[in-house]
C-alpha cells in the first residue's frame, strides 16, 4: 500500500486532460490520505497496510501524519 509520499505517476499513460491536471490530482489524493490517517490516530482506530509483503495493523499510536491539518 503506498503512503501519502509514495503517491506517484501511475505507470500507464494518461489521457491528455487529466495529464494537464496531474499535480492537482496527486495533491488532493495526497491530502485525502493523510485526511483519513488524522481521522484515525483522533478517534484511537487502527489501520491497515501492507510492509514487506505482510498485511499489518498499525494501531493509532503509531500512525504518522504531516504536522499541518489539511483542508
Amino acid at each position: 500500500m503506498a503512503t501519502a509520499h509514495q503517491l506517484t505517476r501511475p505507470e500507464r499513460p494518461l489521457k491528455p486532460d487529466v495529464l494537464e491536471h496531474e499535480d492537482l490530482i496527486l495533491t488532493a489524493m495526497r491530502r485525502g490520505v493523510q485526511n483519513a490517517l488524522r481521522r484515525h490516530k483522533l478517534l484511537g482506530e487502527s489501520i491497515v497496510v501492507e510492509r514487506d509483503g505482510q498485511i499489518v495493523t498499525v494501531p493509532p499510536e503509531e500512525i504518522q501524519v504531516d504536522d499541518e491539518p489539511s483542508e
